[in-house]
C-alpha cells in the first residue's frame, strides 16, 4: 500500500491539521529542509481507490492548508511562523478544554448532578461549535 502523501512536508501538515481542539498537539518538527517547499504546495495530493473516507477526510484538510499556507509565504510569512501560530490555537483549545474538564470534575466530586448536566450541555455546545472534542461525564460507581 502507498504511502498516504507523497512528502514529509504534507505528513508534518497532517499531523497538525488532523488533531481534534481540545486534545494536546505534538510539538512541531521543522520543515524538511531536503523538499521544496513551493514544489510541494504546488502539487496535488493523490486519492486513491482505497482511501477510506477518513482518510478522505485528511487529505481534504491538508488540501486546504497547503493553501492557506501558500497564501501566507505570498504575504511574506514563514512556514515556520505558520505552524507555530497554528499550534499556538490548539494549545489554547487545549487549556479550555483543560480547565472544563477540571470544572467538571470538581461538580461530579461534589456531587452536584444537576449543575453538572447544565455545564456539560452548556459547554459541549459551545466545544461543538468550536469543533473540539466533548467532555465526557465519568459514570457514578
Amino acid at each position: 500500500m502507498p504511502a498516504p502523501y507523497q512528502s514529509r512536508t504534507e505528513g508534518l501538515l497532517s499531523m497538525l491539521v488532523n488533531i481534534t481542539p481540545g486534545t494536546y498537539p505534538p510539538p512541531i518538527p521543522n520543515f524538511p529542509s531536503v523538499e521544496d517547499l513551493a514544489q510541494v504546495l504546488d502539487r496535488d495530493i493523490i486519492v486513491f481507490d482505497h482511501d477510506s473516507d477518513q482518510m478522505l477526510g485528511r487529505k481534504e484538510n491538508v488540501a486546504r492548508v497547503k493553501q492557506s499556507l501558500k497564501e501566507y509565504l505570498q504575504a511574506g510569512g514563514t512556514a515556520q511562523e505558520f505552524v507555530e501560530y497554528y499550534r499556538g490555537e490548539l494549545l489554547k483549545d487545549y487549556e479550555d478544554f483543560r480547565v472544563a474538564q477540571a470544572e467538571m470534575m470538581r461538580l461530579f466530586r461534589a456531587g452536584e448532578d444537576d449543575e453538572l448536566e447544565m455545564f456539560l450541555t452548556e459547554q459541549n455546545n459551545a466545544f461543538q461549535e468550536r469543533g473540539m472534542r466533548l467532555l465526557v461525564r465519568p459514570p457514578r460507581k
